[in-house]
């Protein structure tokens, strides 16, 4: 996929100008469009209302977890599959 280079700030300015390619926009705009796809197909007007439907059902099955479970609410909370969850992505396959 790509290099991983210390050559310090000059080496990495060289190599960003010519060979590196930043696809966070690119990832960004398809997220975007996917989530757009689905709040339509499921009748939601609100990313956010989506995001907590499903979220909260994957929770509640258990196919999730999150990272700091303590304190939902925690800037870095992220989720991770859980064994159920590798287990039902699997069987869909």
């Amino acid at each position: 996929m790509g290099k991983y280079i210390n050559k310090g700030n000059d080496g990495f300015a060289s190599i960003r100008n010519s060979n590196f390619v930043d696809k966070s926009r690119l990832i960004s705009q398809v997220n975007s469009v996917l989530m757009t796809e689905l709040m339509a197909h499921f009748g939601y007007k609100k990313r956010e209302s989506l995001k907590k439907a499903i979220l909260g059902e994957l929770l509640f099955k258990g196919m999730i977890e999150m990272t700091h479970p303590e304190n939902p609410n925690h800037r870095g909370q992220r989720y991770r599959l859980t064994d159920i969850g590798r287990k039902e992505m699997e069987a869909s396959e």
